[in-house]
């Protein structure tokens, strides 16, 4: 084989224009191709980053069976009797998003973090760089509030300051302890910076208040069907017990990772589903090229044959050729995917959640290199067996200046008509992205985003305890925007239109009956506003007015709908 190798070498290194155009056409595919499965890679197949055990984590939510597609959250009650009464579950945790605000420095810094449970962190298997994990006691709501800080926070607020553990920082407007920093990548559950516990008491969150993620880790030798029965048992026993905010209410168990990659799975692989077709093009072309240079070479092979070479290793030596081209275009094809998945991870606009990771590893290596090997025998093979098939008298009569028979013309026509074929259907493909792109482009999303801006407001809780003062402060800021020289109007809201998380409350309209379940009840999506929030968004209303000033607390209730 070596022998062949060589050989296919010094052939190669002949014909220049060939080898250099080959190996460029395997380059581009299996590096599209190679860039492709590295987002494949990362969102569905790398571990998550620093999580153990991660086959048996699982994630629970509540949700109502007349709406069963619709994901609830967890009550705190409900949580904490989940956790007693659990008997499949080895660790079990919950969390709500936060703001946090740190006042140390100069200016005030805002972070996105999470009030979670207690235990969590220490079922998943993580450990702090620095410092400690939070402890039970630490979950009460009268303990000394603490903290753990994210690596980039510590590297960017406090310089990598190790001597930050037992450190007191104002955030949102207490003074914190600051107990551990997590390791560098460590973000859960998305996008986190800084954790405190979830120091909650029932009164404050009562039944019925469904706004927790809750994860769980399934007891060893439990499969995730048992614990479903289980806590469905479990959901049930509550709602007879809580009939009023319970009734209808069961409980979803599934498999962590499915649910953290549920909206992005079909994409990832519709991406990589068109990038095959890519390169599958691209071995046709280099598959024609062959043919192409067989036609020339049939002197060649005449010869080796009528010296008593088998047709096997004339096959043999042909195969050896489109290794090599296969083994240079995936050396080549790799470094264009290490430039190509640079370049994708800096296109992103928006943050990712941090397991996601593009990071080069060995199932990018083995695919590219498979990718390869695989191409060699796809695009080699045939050329390979058509050359090694020549009419000796014919051939050696020809002096090599045939361009094929019949039958290899009738190969070559059938691989452009599979080139063809993919083409049109990847074009097809593109197409109706591209029209879907542009419908959802054009698509009227009620406001009007030109030469708008947006930018979030966090309040210190300790300053702001009450809704009330917090509507005072808006009272005040809004108008001072408005004033600002080229702005011509400006508001506030709970949910930016299409990106903001809208809330689902239950509504009662004059005259209804009071239902006696919740889930009898009419729910809406409601977002509070105030006055000059619709014109800075360009909203028009159909009938009746804006809110204004005089809309007060004190004043008749009013709303839009």
């Amino acid at each position: 084989m070596m022998r062949d190798l060589r050989y296919a070498v010094r052939m190669l290194i002949k014909s220049p224009a060939f080898t250099l155009t080959a190996i460029l056409a395997i380059a581009l595919g299996i590096g599209a191709s190679t860039v492709s499965f590295s987002i494949v890679n990362a969102v569905l197949l790398r571990p998550f980053p620093l999580m153990q055990n991660q086959e048996r984590l699982v994630y629970l939510t509540q949700y109502f069976t007349k709406t069963a597609e619709q994901d609830a959250g967890m009550s705190f009650p409900d949580a904490v009797e989940i956790k007693k009464q659990a008997t499949t579950l080895e660790g079990f945790g919950a969390w709500q998003d936060a703001t946090f605000i740190i006042t140390s420095g100069e200016k005030p810094e805002r972070f996105l973090g999470g009030r979670i449970s207690a235990e969590t962190f220490s079922f998943l298997g993580v450990q702090p760089i620095l410092g400690r994990l939070f402890r039970p006691e630490e979950d009460s709501l009268n303990a000394p509030p603490v903290a753990l800080l994210g690596y980039h926070v510590w590297q960017n607020s406090f310089g990598g300051d190790p001597a930050i553990v037992g450190r007191q920082v104002p955030i949102n407007g207490r003074q914190v302890t600051i107990i551990g920093v997590m390791p560098n990548g460590w973000r859960f559950p998305t996008r986190s910076d800084i954790w405190m516990p979830l120091q909650m008491e029932e009164k404050d969150h009562p039944r019925g208040d469904f706004f927790l993620g809750s994860i769980g880790l399934l007891k060893k030798g439990v499969s995730i069907e048992k614990a479903r029965a289980e806590l469905q048992a479990i959901g049930g026993r509550i709602a007879a017990e809580h009939p009023d905010t319970n009734t209808g209410c069961s409980i979803r168990v599934e498999s962590f990772r499915d649910k953290m990659v549920e909206d992005s799975k079909a994409l990832t692989l519709l991406i990589m589903a068109a990038v095959i077709f890519v390169h599958l093009i691209a071995c046709a072309n280099v598959a024609n090229l062959l043919l192409a240079r067989g036609a020339t070479r049939t002197r060649e092979v005449a010869i080796r044959c009528a010296l008593g070479a088998s047709r096997g290793q004339v096959v043999r030596g042909l195969l050896a050729e489109s290794l090599v081209l296969g083994c240079a275009g995936s050396i080549l094809g790799l470094l264009f995917a290490v430039w190509g998945i640079d370049l994708m991870v800096k296109a992103i606009p928006v943050e990712i959640p941090f397991w996601i990771r593009f990071d080069l590893d060995w199932r990018i290596f083995a695919f590219a290199l498979g990718t390869g090997g695989l191409s060699s025998v796809v695009f080699g093979l045939v050329p390979a067996l058509q050359a090694s098939k020549p009419q000796l008298v014919d051939s050696l009569k020809e002096g090599g200046r045939s361009g094929g028979g019949a039958k290899s013309q009738r190969v070559r026509n059938g691989l452009v008509v599979a080139e063809v074929a993919l083409a049109l259907t990847l074009l097809i493909g593109a197409g109706l992205m591209l029209r879907s792109f542009l419908a959802i482009q054009n698509s009227d999303l009620g406001i009007n985003p030109k030469n708008t801006l947006t930018f979030r407001v966090g309040l210190p809780p300790v300053q702001y305890p009450e809704k009330e003062v917090a509507g005072r402060f808006f009272e005040q800021l809004i108008p001072k925007l408005a004033s600002i020289s080229g702005v011509d109007a400006a508001g506030a809201t709970t949910s930016l239109p299409a990106i903001g998380d809208i809330g689902t409350n239950a509504i009662l309209i004059e005259g209804d009956e009071e239902p006696k379940q919740l889930q009898d009840a009419r729910m809406a999506s409601a977002a509070t506003i105030t006055p000059g929030y619709l014109q800075a968004c360009g909203i028009t209303l159909l009938r009746g007015r804006d809110f204004s000033p005089a809309d007060t607390k004190d004043a008749p209730a009013v709303a839009l709908i």
